[in-house]
């Protein structure tokens, strides 16, 4: 699906610093990145991919960093040409390079005796991409909602919206919310939302020409990039980290 962004749509992100897109994937499209979503899942958790949606949000998060690197349809859709362009037109920045994708489950308790990793990211104050990156020189990011089983559809038309800061997780499947790296988080809209909890939410996290790997401990995931014989301080290789956007 061929998407472009027009001048109200850049002046709009500048002034608000995030904006919603109805429709930014195809049906087809959010519906593949799903189940692939969950193949992934099971993949590392070891399960068949059918008891993903039974597993805890816990295990789901701390599972869920670069999701991509374990699917060729993942990895596809999250290095998209057309939506790295309209990234790279919304932060006015090129080259674009991928900086990482993260999977966000709507948070269910647990009756498991378990940390509270997820749970307690979540609850915090806001924060920026920025702030909770374990990579310097981020972008911005863009928030997808895809389909589930248990997803009901409605019928909505392509519009763009204001989200307020607890609200960048669109409500509507192939839907997605670009933001600045500036911009206050508040991640506490996926605790028990009823509105959501039929929904996957798909971060990708672009950066600049040159990303440096920090320890930035407010990133819960900061040393999965460790596997990659990244030492802090170092630049990202374009072999892990490639650039999608010239």
């Amino acid at each position: 699906m061929k998407f472009a962004t027009a001048k109200e749509h850049r002046d709009f992100f500048q002034k608000h610093h995030l904006i919603e897109f109805a429709d930014l994937l195809s049906q087809n499209q959010a519906t593949g990145m799903a189940n692939e979503l969950e193949n992934a899942l099971g993949q590392r958790l070891n399960i068949n991919a059918a008891k993903v949606h039974e597993c805890s949000s816990e295990k789901l998060f701390l599972n869920g960093r670069d999701l991509s690197r374990s699917s060729e349809i993942l990895r596809k859709g999250v290095s998209q040409h057309q939506l790295a362009h309209i990234a790279s037109e919304l932060f006015e920045k090129r080259p674009v390079r991928l900086g990482y994708d993260q999977f966000f489950p709507v948070y269910r308790p647990s009756f498991q005796i378990e940390g509270k990793i997820y749970q307690n990211f979540l609850s915090n104050q806001a924060r920026s991409l920025t702030e909770i990156s374990c990579i310097q020189g981020v972008l911005g990011g863009l928030m997808l909602a895809l389909p589930t089983n248990l997803t009901v559809e409605t019928t909505i038309e392509p519009q763009e919206t204001t989200p307020s800061p607890i609200t960048i997780f669109p409500s509507q499947p192939c839907s997605g919310v670009f933001f600045t790296a500036d911009l206050p988080l508040d991640f506490s809209s996926l605790l028990e939302s009823p509105q959501r909890k039929d929904l996957y939410y798909l971060l990708i996290a672009y950066t600049e020409a040159h990303p440096v790997y920090i320890a930035n401990r407010e990133d819960p995931l900061f040393h999965t990039l460790r596997q990659f014989e990244y030492g802090y301080g170092d630049r990202l290789n374009e072999r892990y980290h490639p650039t999608i956007y010239r």
